[in-house]
């Protein structure tokens, strides 16, 4: 049953209600400032995708924009094989699809156990639910993985100590300068550079959460050693997501990290997990506070001008306990690749988000799997992986202001059925439109581009859709794949159109502009 226009738009206020705005010059943050006007679909009774009158550039954006969260014992008993020291060559192709796509890694331990003769390597006890393992798929392999994709590399430097127990944040930062000067010597040999150095990985929470001072204290210690050497590393600090920390909200744990790191530390990241009950929260709860986050870094520190990372994200399995181990798979079903579609779109809109890197790139028997192993021992691709393959092979340059304005006639708890975002080059001759429609029928909105008025322009349209939103990738061989045809656009003199947007579905429309 249709949910009314005013219900629809008091639960969306509700949602957002609590987060507070700063002013830094004359932009404001905050869900309820730029950033959450910028990222926020305004419900309607009419859907509408809508450029800015003027055209005007939100922000830049490269390859980097897609990333993967390369996780290497996982990723090692799924795809590589020891005998042949090769990576499976599905994954290889497939790959190869994201040119310049960052490659987060984490070698959880000590770099020097993943490095050098294999044979030389030593038994490390690693995760707490697996045996000691020998990182046959170590660092060295990493690099020669990201170098055969045209990838960038990405490391979590170890902040924190090894499986056994803490270390001196001395001992660790001499580890991490000489894991730096390490990478650089395998640069100058060929190898990728590092992109980022990303300093530890959530150690706010679980059995023996971090306090602020103490995390920022161990990572300013990490970054300044680093620091130190000739190769001019950049580096990264987490930000709280939610309130894990005991006694504090998020935004009081973050402000106390940015207030204390070194001021070599000028990028950030976060970890946003969605569209799963109860553990993931819809998207716009989570960009809500992406936003708040922003806003913590200009209000402590309005001398720097903040990059943000979203080095993990992915749509969150149902349920609980047994149920959620049982529902790994919806977390790249149809309804997963939606998701992560629409965290992709969305995150275009916030000018300091620069690289989005999905979770993960770790094994088929994992909660977050991008390739599935079927029965008969074939390798396939997700539906995620399809998704984002869409949107990477439609990427241009420029991502331009867009609004979207959405009916709610689906059952997403996000409260709106389409999101989208308009994109295109410097030149202005190419454009790329990319939504996510979460509605189980065809959507016809009207896409406004100014500068298109009046003409008459050939696309290409590529869509991944199932008429089924739990439709997947893990049972049967090939149920979904994308699709693309060629239609026809006739924008009127302002500059509207229609497109469709089938149900269920992650879309993109290629135009290029008859001069």
């Amino acid at each position: 049953m249709m949910r009314s226009l005013a219900l629809r738009m008091l639960l969306v206020s509700l949602m957002l209600m609590g987060l507070a705005v700063v002013m830094v010059g004359n932009v404001t943050y905050g869900a309820q400032g730029e950033c959450g006007r910028a990222t926020a679909v305004k419900n309607a009774v009419a859907n509408a995708i809508m450029v800015d009158a003027h055209g005007s550039m939100r922000k830049k954006i490269g390859a980097e924009y897609f990333g993967f969260n390369l996780v290497w014992t996982g990723f090692q008993r799924s795809h590589w094989h020891s005998s042949t020291q090769q990576i499976e060559p599905e994954i290889i192709e497939w790959m190869s699809a994201f040119p310049g796509a960052v490659y987060r890694y984490d070698s959880i331990n000590s770099w020097r156990d993943t490095t050098g003769l294999t044979q030389n390597r030593p038994s490390r006890k690693v995760e707490s639910w697996a045996a000691p393992t020998v990182a046959n798929f170590g660092y060295d392999e990493y690099l020669g993985f990201v170098a055969q994709v045209k990838g960038q590399a990405w490391v979590i430097a170890n902040i924190s100590g090894v499986y056994e127990g803490e270390l001196p944040a001395n001992v660790l930062a001499s580890d991490a300068a000489d894991w730096l000067l390490y990478s650089e010597s395998k640069r100058l040999a060929g190898q990728p550079a590092v992109l980022r150095w990303e300093l530890g990985n959530e150690l706010d929470r679980g059995k023996n959460p971090w306090p602020p001072e103490k995390y920022a204290g161990n990572a300013s210690v990490v970054a300044k050693k680093m620091a130190l050497t000739k190769a001019k590393p950049r580096f990264v600090a987490m930000l709280e997501d939610y309130d894990a920390f005991k006694g504090k909200t998020s935004s009081q744990y973050n402000r106390q990290v940015i207030q204390a790191l070194s001021p070599e530390i000028q990028d950030f990241a976060q970890h946003l997990y969605y569209d799963g009950s109860p553990g993931g929260p819809p998207i716009p709860n989570r960009l809500g506070h992406l936003c708040k986050s922003i806003e913590d870094v200009y209000s402590v520190r309005p001398d720097i001008k903040p990059t943000f990372w979203i080095t993990e994200h992915a749509r969150t399995p149902p349920g609980q306990g047994s149920d959620w181990q049982k529902n790994w798979w919806r977390s790249v079903n149809l309804e997963g690749a939606l998701g992560v579609a629409d965290m992709m779109i969305a995150t275009t809109q916030v000018p300091e988000v620069q690289g989005v890197f999905l979770h993960s790139m770790e094994g088929t028997a994992s909660p977050w799997p991008l390739f599935h192993r079927l029965p008969d021992g074939r390798l396939q691709a997700s539906a995620v992986y399809y998704a984002l393959s869409i949107l990477r092979s439609t990427l241009l340059d420029e991502v331009l202001q867009t609004k979207t304005e959405s009916r709610w006639d689906s059952a997403y708890f996000g409260h709106y059925d389409f999101r989208s975002t308009v994109l295109t080059n410097a030149a202005r001759n190419k454009y790329s439109v990319w939504s996510v429609n979460r509605n189980g029928i065809a959507i016809q909105p009207s896409l406004r581009i100014p500068a298109l008025a009046g003409k008459r322009l050939q696309a290409r349209v590529h869509v991944l859709a199932d008429d089924d939103v739990n439709a997947t990738n893990a049972k049967i061989w090939s149920r979904l794949r994308p699709k693309s045809f060629d239609t026809e656009l006739i924008f009127d003199a302002t500059g509207k159109t229609l497109v469709t947007l089938p149900p269920y579905s992650v879309s993109a429309i290629s135009l290029a502009k008859v001069n």
